[in-house]
Order: C-alpha cells, then sequence, then structure tokens
C-alpha cells in the first residue's frame, strides 16, 4: 500500500477547501440575469437637467425628462443634458460661401524627416468651417402642454421614474393638476421610431 505523504496531504485538504465552494455555486440555481441588471435601473425622483435618461438602438436615440417626454427642453439645454432625438442618418451642414476645402484648413508639417499634409489650421476660418462641419443635427421635440400651455416643473408633483434596462422601457409616473399620469417611453429596436403610451385622467 502506498503511503501519502504529510505534505500531500494537507494540498488535497487545501484543494477540498478551495474547490468546495465552486461545487456548490455550480450545483446552485442559475443566476437570474434579469435581477442582476435590474439592480441597476435608473430611477429619478425630481427634475434634474442632469439626470435626463434615453431610449433608442445604436443607429437612433429619443432623451426625456421626467415627464416621458421632452417637456422641459429648454431648462435641460441650458443647466444640463439636452433633450434631443438623434439619428445616425441625421447631419447638417452650414453654407461655404467661401469656399473653403479641406487644403485651407492644411499646413506642411516635419514627419521623420519628410513635410506631410496635416489638417492643423483648426483655429483657420477654414479649420473652424470643418471642425463644425457636417454635424448631427436633432430631430423634433415631443413635449407635453397643459391647458394650452408649456408645462412647468412646478406642475408636477410625486415624480418618479424608471429606466427599465432589461426592457428598454422608460415608466414615468406623477400627479399633474391633481391627477396622476403614466407615460411609458420606449424606443424600437431596429428603426429610427420611438412610442409614447400616456395614461391619465386628464386625457
Amino acid at each position: 500500500m502506498e503511503r501519502i505523504s504529510a505534505g500531500a496531504l494537507r494540498v488535497l485538504a487545501v484543494s477540498t477547501v478551495l474547490l468546495a465552494p465552486l461545487a456548490a455555486a455550480l450545483a446552485a440555481e442559475p443566476m437570474d440575469r434579469r435581477a442582476v441588471v435590474n439592480r441597476h435601473d435608473v430611477h429619478v425622483t425630481s427634475v434634474d437637467p442632469e439626470a435626463a435618461v434615453s431610449v433608442g438602438n445604436g443607429d437612433f436615440a429619443f432623451t426625456v425628462d421626467v415627464t416621458g417626454l421632452q417637456s422641459f427642453g429648454e431648462l435641460y439645454f441650458e443647466k444640463g443634458l439636452p433633450l434631443e432625438t438623434l439619428s445616425t442618418w441625421a447631419w447638417h451642414s452650414f453654407p461655404n460661401p467661401n469656399g473653403y476645402t479641406l487644403a485651407d484648413a492644411t499646413k506642411m508639417s516635419n514627419f521623420h524627416g519628410r513635410q506631410v499634409p496635416y489638417a492643423s489650421l483648426q483655429s483657420s476660418p477654414a479649420g473652424t468651417y470643418f471642425r463644425e462641419n457636417p454635424h448631427p443635427i436633432p430631430l423634433g421635440q415631443v413635449s407635453l402642454i397643459y391647458q394650452g400651455r408649456a408645462l412647468a416643473p412646478a406642475d408636477l408633483t410625486a415624480l418618479d421614474q424608471r429606466l427599465d434596462l432589461w426592457t428598454g422601457v422608460v415608466t414615468s409616473t406623477y400627479t399633474l393638476a391633481g391627477q396622476p399620469v403614466t407615460v411609458e417611453t420606449v424606443a424600437d429596436s431596429d428603426r429610427s421610431v420611438m412610442g409614447v403610451k400616456l395614461r391619465s385622467p386628464l386625457v
């Protein structure tokens, strides 16, 4: 019969102790991935221009305030995050009446002993033009109005907004004129389309 040394017994004992939690984890229930993701859901409870949330699909984005739409566009633009609707296909350029070309913003630079053209005149008129053009342009904004006027932050109470990171749905609830309002905001997974479901006795 072969003898096992004391050192080998210690290694075997340590290995057993280290592998026991792994074996227990493998035998445990599968991970609830949705619960793990939802632990990080975004939760907003006030009109906060730095807490806008977005729905989108990588090609399209619709950014909303706590109303679930873009009702406080000016406030958020001035003090936080712009409430914009953006898509990769929506670009704009200012007119180029001076006929600037990239050569007008380029100078020769020494690169390992040889001169190469490089568009480094960014402060020149041509450089400024090409830094700004073309640029993404926001699409239309969608806002709520109440009794023919724009909403004001003071109109809303009991604010509660949650971005469900698993489903991509923003659910915004609040009280307006003493009546409950619930807005669900989503974006299509493939197209530049957003959808809103609004429920309230006010409508």
